[in-house]
C-alpha cells in the first residue's frame, strides 16, 4: 500500500527502523510527508531546533526566517501543477 511504501521510503531516509517511526513522529506519518513553508510546518521545525540546541546537538540557534529559501519549492510545485495540467 501507498502507507507501507512511504515509511519504508522514510525509514531509508532516515536510517530509522520502520517500526520507530510511529513512536518518533506518529503513526500518521504517511499523511504527513507533504512539503510546504506553511506557517505551521515552520514553528514546528523551529521547535524541533530549539529542542536540538537544549539538547546540545545544534550549538547555536538557527535563524529560520534568514535560512528558509521559498523560492525554488514555489517553482518546483509550479512546474508540476503545470504538468499535471497538460496531462489532464
Amino acid at each position: 500500500s501507498n502507507e507501507e511504501e512511504a515509511v519504508r521510503i522514510l525509514a531509508r531516509d532516515t536510517g530509522v527502523p520502520e517500526d520507530f517511526l510511529a513512536p518518533a513522529y506518529s503513526a500518521r506519518v504517511h499523511r504527513q510527508m507533504d512539503v510546504s513553508f506553511a506557517p505551521r510546518r515552520l514553528r514546528l521545525l523551529e521547535a524541533k531546533v530549539d529542542h536540538l540546541v537544549n539538547q546540545g546537538f545544534i550549538e547555536e540557534p538557527i535563524d529560520l526566517e534568514a535560512f528558509v529559501d521559498e523560492r525554488p519549492l514555489n517553482a518546483a510545485l509550479a512546474r508540476r501543477n503545470e504538468a499535471a495540467r497538460q496531462r489532464a
